[in-house]
């Protein structure tokens, strides 16, 4: 639960204005009773002429607030210098320099945005503050549209809604206190056994696939702390008979996962802006009902899924304004588990990591543990420390491209994340982790080949769609509006060349017509001329994307 921290102190107005300089404000402040208790003309972006500032008003004002209100000045005085130039020399932002307010990770910063409660006038009131690591210093400040830190302005992509006491702060304030004293540090092959260990005494696993499942469990936990830092994240599939266990795994989720939302009785709608305002790990129970593609609610829930698990790929709704309508985007990206008994539809199998459940036996004491045995804030907390401490190390690992190599396509992009991970507390002093990941993924996608057959064709459906929708220029050529079978296998053998290596044209024609799609002879040429309404109709019917 959010905590209550001190309230500012009331009793005094600070006002500004600009300076005779773009670097200095002139500083006003006054007890409630008008008394002038400064007036004074400083450089806002120093920290020295704030702490002096700051030192003189001492004992009558709360330093914590002066300060944080200082440096929000300091950041609405940039913005109101730079929107003073021309519109000339306005400094244009790359879509790389923005980023999500709950979490970020670069090679200079490592942050988390924590929400809080703190008593007011008014009563209770909530805000959301970042603690971050930049190079050696730790800071804590309030979240604002731009964010400074050692000289580096960082904007974000949006401010959330005011948290209320239903925001859990997954990180406690004792833990956060300490790591601002710089006292607190987590031992990472300590953590790792302890959450392999609290997994282990709830779940029951197949015997013969405990040890991997395990460390896939563990991995992506930990992924759900770091996902910001890669450009993808495989989503976690559990799937099982009734009473396999599979509630009892999103329970544990849910105490320990970033952010973690649970979607029982939840509307693709309020799915949507949750993720978009709040980030974090969508849990996805009884996911039946996602084959139910007649369902306009079903299909926006597929359409988020089906993006969500690329950075960068928005997902789109209409949304009634008055009397019409108007396309937002929404980023849903980030980490997502999903429980079923059935499997889900082909296209969303492919972006899954599977752990197939089982039920327990009945001298099992497993499920009938209680959740309570376990000091899940402790875990949250070391989770946290860990992940905010080493994100260097993080960016690093999301651009490796040496372990998984007998993976391909999005095997290789679903499962990268969590080799990289596992290389991690390898080297920190876990065991031959990476060859266990890799022999659960091989032993996953040999389990789940002939489910995952239609992953080629979503990409030839998705191919022709590119070829109808916009062209396609082959060697050299003119741009193709209607192509043929070998264009399509042409352009399907560069973008999955081992998927496709022992098709032929006339798999492709072959595999088109199960489709409904057809070729039509004319001039020599058998071409695909297939309307777009028609392709609408497969992505709606068979829930794969293909960008319509």
């Amino acid at each position: 639960m959010s905590e209550l921290v001190t309230p500012y102190q009331p009793d005094y107005t600070l006002q500004w204005e600009p300076g005779a300089t773009k670097a200095t404000v002139v500083l006003r402040v006054e007890s409630e009773t008008g008394e002038l208790l400064a007036l004074e003309e400083i450089r806002i972006r120093s920290k020295a002429a704030r702490q002096k500032f700051i030192a003189g008003l001492i004992p009558r004002c709360d330093s914590e607030d002066l300060e944080s209100q200082l440096m929000a000045i300091a950041d609405e005085s940039m913005v109101r210098s730079e929107h003073g130039r021309s519109a000339t020399n306005h400094d244009e932002i790359d879509v790389s320099e923005v980023h999500r307010p709950e979490r970020i990770i670069t090679p200079e910063l490592s942050a988390f945005t924590v929400p809080v409660l703190y008593s007011s006038s008014g009563g209770v009131a909530g805000k959301w503050l970042q603690y971050a690591v930049s190079g050696s210093e730790r800071s804590k400040v309030e979240l604002s549209p731009m964010m400074r830190y050692q000289g580096d302005r960082f904007f974000l992509e949006l401010i959330p809604p005011e948290p209320s006491v239903n925001d859990a702060a997954g990180w406690s304030k004792e833990s956060r206190e300490r790591w601002l004293e710089g006292d607190a540090d987590v031992d990472a092959v300590d953590l790792f056994e302890r959450l392999s260990t609290s997994l282990d005494y709830y779940i029951e696993f197949p015997p013969e696939r405990r040890h991997g499942y395990l460390a896939v469990l563990t991995c992506w936990i930990v992924l759900t702390y770091l996902y910001h830092a890669w450009p993808s994240v495989g989503y976690l599939l559990v799937n099982g008979p009734a009473s396999s266990g599979k509630s009892t795994i999103f329970n544990v989720l849910k105490l320990l996962a970033y952010r973690p939302m649970a979607t029982d009785n939840v509307s693709a709608a309020a799915i949507y802006r949750t993720l978009h305002n709040y980030g974090g790990t969508l849990l996805f129970d009884e996911a039946e009902r996602l084959r139910d593609t007649r369902s306009p609610d079903v299909s926006d829930v597929n359409s988020m899924l089906l993006a969500g698990y690329q950075r960068g790929r928005g997902a789109t709704r209409l949304e009634k304004i008055g009397d019409s309508f108007v396309t937002k985007s929404y980023n849903v990206y980030g980490p997502k588990a999903i429980a079923c008994i059935n499997g889900v539809v082909p296209a969303l199998q492919t972006r899954c990591i599977e752990i197939a459940t089982q039920r327990a036996a009945k001298d099992s004491p497993k499920p009938k543990r209680s959740l309570e045995d376990t000091d899940w804030q402790g875990l949250r907390d070391d989770l946290h420390v860990l992940t905010i401490n080493n994100g260097r190390a993080w960016v690093k690992a999301a651009r490796r491209r040496d372990i998984g190599k007998s993976l391909n396509g999005r095997d290789f992009e679903v499962w990268q994340p969590l080799l990289a991970i596992g290389a991690w507390f390898e080297k920190a002093g876990i065991g031959d982790l990476v060859e266990l990941l890799l022999g659960t993924a091989d032993k996953s996608i040999r389990d789940t080949a002939t489910l995952r057959t239609p992953e080629a064709e979503e990409t030839i459906l998705s191919v022709l769609s590119e070829f109808i929708r916009e062209g396609i220029v082959l060697d050299g050529n003119e741009r193709t509006y209607q192509p043929i079978s070998a264009e399509i296998l042409q352009i399907c053998k560069q973008r999955a060349p081992g998927l496709f290596e022992k098709w032929s044209p006339t798999g492709i024609a072959t595999r088109l017509r199960t489709y409904g799609v057809s070729s039509i002879k004319s001039g020599g040429r058998r071409e695909f001329r297939t309307r777009l309404e028609q392709l609408r109709d497969i992505q709606e019917r068979y829930g794969i994307d293909l960008d319509l």
